[in-house]
Parts: structure tokens; sequence; C-alpha cells
């Protein structure tokens, strides 16, 4: 990384799991509170900073798109967020579109109030 890592502030719920480092995993990201709690209402919504890691190991996976600056489609492992590309990201990595990166997750706020629920 050159520089300050890429960042974005985002919305999402926490779930328990034992399958997760730390008993819990992260989903539901969404740059706006009010579409998180729409994934679930009866779960708080976080306030996270989603931030370009150099440790793949164990991080979440982001797309970063190159043209609008910010992360999306954060998910728990690399694959889950490769198939929403159709024809994978290779072709959107090589035309300069976005980025594939390791993110960490930093939460800001616990539970953030929202109009709705």
């Amino acid at each position: 990384m050159v520089g300050l890592p890429r960042q974005t502030v985002m919305y999402c719920n926490k779930y328990a799991s034992e399958r997760h480092p730390g008993g819990f995993w992260y989903t539901n990201f969404t740059r706006h509170p009010e579409i998180t709690r729409l994934h679930d209402p009866r779960s708080d919504v976080l306030k996270v900073k989603v931030s370009e890691t150099s440790n793949a190991k164990g991080a979440y996976w982001a797309w970063w798109d190159n043209k609008e600056a910010y992360f999306e489609l954060v998910y728990a492992a690399k694959s889950l967020l490769e198939m929403f590309f159709p024809c994978g990201t290779k072709p959107l990595l090589k035309s300069g579109r976005g980025l594939l990166l390791p993110v960490s997750i930093e939460v800001l706020e616990d539970k953030v109030k929202t109009t709705h629920v």
C-alpha cells in the first residue's frame, strides 16, 4: 500500500457464529443505515470503517470502485465476493474499474438509530 489505505464508512449487522474468528461475523454492508436495517429489522445496525489491509489472513474482502472511490460488496470470504461478477473480477481488474482487496472492519458505533423499526 502506498499512502493512506482506502477506507469507507459503512453500516452492517453483527451476528454470533462459532465458525468465525472472535465468535461473530459482520454482514449486510451498505453505505446507508436504513438499507442495512431493511436486511434485518431485529438486529442492531453498526457503523463501521472498512479499510484496506495488507494482511489477507482472516480478512474480509471488498470491491473498491475506482470511479466512485468507495468500497462496496463486503464479504467474509473472497469467493463470496467473486460470485457477484458473472465473468469474475479479472476483466474488471484488467480494465481498471476497481480492485478486489482484503479489508479490516473497525466498529465506530455499535447501535445506530434508524427511523424505521
